[in-house]
């Protein structure tokens, strides 16, 4: 029965969210970007990065980073993340 109980756990930790923690404005995000070396500028509330990545945020406060796979789209989506705590 205990494996059962272990198996249960599995699964619901495995369905479980993570929860990003953090608000960081975009103007903060483009500065940290810039001072890591990237061209960040703003344009109709998007945040466009190298011309490889755009950083918006929905409606709901969301933040999407768009772009083509790449080294460098990587590197800002890595930037990005690291500004939040994920529980």
């Amino acid at each position: 029965m205990e494996h059962d109980g272990v198996e249960s756990e599995e699964k619901r930790l495995n369905n479980l969210k993570a929860v990003f923690v953090n608000d960081p404005k975009l103007s903060d995000l483009k500065h940290l970007l810039s001072s890591n070396g990237f061209r960040a500028e703003f344009s109709s509330g998007v945040l466009y990065v190298n011309n490889v990545a755009s950083i918006r945020r929905n409606e709901a406060g969301r933040f999407h980073v768009e772009g083509c796979a790449s080294e460098d789209y990587y590197k800002i989506r890595d930037i990005v993340y690291a500004q939040f705590a994920v529980v």
